[in-house]
Order: C-alpha cells, then structure tokens, then sequence
C-alpha cells in the first residue's frame, strides 16, 4: 500500500511525471515559437538594412505602397469588367488612365 501511494505521488504531485510532461511541452512549444520569431526578425532586419541602403529596395516599397514616379501614367482596369475578352486575345478598351 504504501508504493502504491508512493508511486501516485511521484506521478500526480505538483512537481510529478504527469507536470514535468506538460511543462517539457510547453517548454517545446515556447522554444518552437522564440525560433519562429527570431526568423521573422531577422527578415525584417534585413528589410530594413536593403531600404537604408538599396534604391530598389525604396523603389519596391513605394510602389507596393502605391507611389508612382512624377509623370508615370498609372492604367487601371475598370470596374466590373476582364482584362482580355474570352473570344479575343486583344485587350479590350476599358481601361483608364490616371496620372498623378
């Protein structure tokens, strides 16, 4: 009897087999996720050395931010309709031009 009560203090105690388990888990998990993030930040050190430093990387950025060059024309399709007809290959007019 008293091994018996032994052994399910060693498994369920505060500190037993069944917490260590759950608390390497969590451990693996944290150390998972430092790792992820510490990727990512090292992505964006990077991004941010390459636009300190590289006009294509500045150039990039402003267009992805929707910049345009002084004097650039800037064609959009227009609302509601596709690019190219389905019977034709050539683009349709529907297209409009902004100049910003």
């Amino acid at each position: 009897m008293f091994l018996l009560r032994m052994a399910c203090c060693a498994l369920y105690a505060p500190n037993g087999t069944v917490e260590y388990r759950r608390k390497r888990a969590e451990y693996q998990e944290l150390l998972r996720q430092t790792r992820q993030l510490e990727k990512q930040k090292e992505e964006l050190d990077r991004r941010i050395r390459a636009l300190k430093t590289d006009p294509r990387a500045i150039e990039e950025m402003a267009r992805e931010l929707g910049m345009v060059r002084k004097g650039e024309i800037v064609l959009r399709p227009a609302l509601g309709s596709s690019a190219t007809s389905p019977r034709s290959s050539e683009p349709k007019q529907s297209a409009s031009t902004t100049q910003r």
